[in-house]
């Protein structure tokens, strides 16, 4: 069924075919995405995570217009055929309680919204935590450390001038620099 046609008459939403239940992992991959050789499609969690402070949260505006799309696509055989934009579609089918009538013909809607509830919460508490923090930041760090390690000829040029430079270090920080090389 073309979304021109139910467009032109609302009464054509009667004659889309809605799935009612959608396989295990095309629900993961409405809430992940599709990324292989042959299609791309953002899942729920990217196209409704944002980052805010460093901290990343839910943009519920895009979450639900993306669920209503998503789900509009993979349970029913709409055919999105206009150049009207995501949320133009959105606020069509809202308006004329569209999705409300495709929505009643999924039995397995509750448990697709729970699914996408608790991984929008495990994505959230793990990227917003303390260990995910530091091992990100660590890592964005540590490759540009480890560039700036001298090589064999800079490390031997590195320690022929130590000495000298140990010569100009105060005496209490030379016991500290000896006492942490002992270590």
């Amino acid at each position: 069924m073309l979304y021109s046609e139910i467009k032109n008459d609302i009464e054509n939403i009667k004659n889309v075919k809605v799935k009612s239940y959608l396989p295990i992992l095309l629900k993961k991959s409405v809430i992940h995405g599709i990324n292989n050789d042959s299609l791309e499609i953002d899942g729920l969690l990217v196209s409704s995570i944002i980052q805010k402070d460093s901290l990343y949260c839910v943009d519920y505006t895009n979450l639900h217009v993306s669920k209503f799309y998503l789900v509009t696509m993979l349970y029913t055989d709409i055919i999105f055929d206009t150049d009207d934009s995501v949320f133009e579609t959105y606020d069509f089918f809202m308006e004329n309680d569209l999705f409300d009538y495709v929505l009643s013909q999924i039995k397995d809607m509750n448990f697709l919204n729970d699914l996408i509830d608790k991984e929008l919460s495990q994505y959230l508490d793990l990227h917003n935590s303390l260990e995910y923090t530091i091992t990100k930041v660590l890592g964005d760090n540590l490759s540009k450390f480890v560039d700036k390690i001298p090589d064999a000829k800079g490390m031997e040029k590195l320690l022929k001038l130590l000495p000298n430079a140990m010569n100009k270090v105060s005496p209490e920080m030379r016991d500290i620099i000896k006492d942490i090389m002992k270590k």
